[in-house]
Parts: C-alpha cells; sequence; structure tokens
C-alpha cells in the first residue's frame, strides 16, 4: 500500500507547491462561461478517487509487461517533474504550463494521466480482461 500512496503524492506534491507559487504573469481574464454543475461534481469525484484509490492497492510487480510498466511510470514521472521544473527554475511563467516539451502538448496534463493508468497496471487495479491479459506473460517468480 505503500507505493500506491507514493503513487498519489509524486502526482500531488507539486501542484501543492504551485498552491502557493502560482504564476508571476498570470493573466486576469473575463470569466467564461459557467461549467454545468454535474460535470464539475464528477470531475472533482474523478480527481478524489484518482488520488486516494491507490492508496488502497499493494504493488507487486511479477509479470513481464509489469516491469516495462515501471520503466515507462518512471519515464512519464520525470518527464512531469521535468515540466515542474521548467515552470519553477523559469520564472513561474503561466506559458511554461502549457508549453509542449519534447514535441509532447500539454505535457502537465497527460503526464499524470500515463503516470495513473501505469499505476493501475502495477497495482493491479484494472478491469478483469486487462487483468488476464497481463497474467499471459511470463513472470519472474
Amino acid at each position: 500500500m505503500i507505493f500506491g500512496g507514493a503513487l498519489s503524492i509524486v502526482v500531488l506534491a507539486p501542484n501543492l507547491a504551485w498552491l502557493a507559487l502560482r504564476p508571476r504573469d498570470a493573466e486576469r481574464s473575463a470569466p467564461t462561461a459557467a461549467e454545468p454543475p454535474l460535470s464539475r461534481a464528477l470531475e472533482l469525484v474523478g480527481r478524489a478517487g484518482v488520488l486516494a484509490i491507490p492508496f488502497f492497492y499493494d504493488f507487486a510487480p511479477v509479470a513481464a509487461v509489469e516491469r516495462v510498466a515501471i520503466v515507462a511510470l518512471l519515464i512519464a514521472v520525470a518527464l512531469y517533474y521535468a515540466c515542474w521544473v521548467r515552470y519553477f527554475v523559469g520564472g513561474r511563467r503561466e506559458a511554461s504550463l502549457y508549453a509542449p516539451l519534447f514535441g509532447l502538448p500539454l505535457p502537465m496534463a497527460v503526464a499524470p494521466v500515463v503516470v495513473f493508468c501505469l499505476g493501475a497496471v502495477l497495482l493491479r487495479s484494472i478491469p478483469s480482461p486487462w487483468r488476464r491479459w497481463c497474467s499471459a506473460f511470463p513472470t519472474s517468480r
């Protein structure tokens, strides 16, 4: 269960720092159209679930696909943190939050999604058809 919690904390930590260190050049724009309350509620439930659910799963990679997932997860986390370093070191400019990195558009939005999807593979919190597919690969036991 420690790995699951660590996964959530690794993704959440820079966002907590961002709360204290907001962009220096953030533009005050006119309010946008109101988001439908149901849409907003579903988004909040999804965010809470993605961050909380990993705390309840244990980490025990044995299949070859899980070893590949670990490497891919580490690359995604490194990419995510590279974007945060670029933001904090680069003068906390708002544009750096949305700028592509290595050709990947919106890396600060894509990387956490990839991290949590790969985390689902590693924590085995995925639907059973995928689990059966993963178990078809050889294990290292």
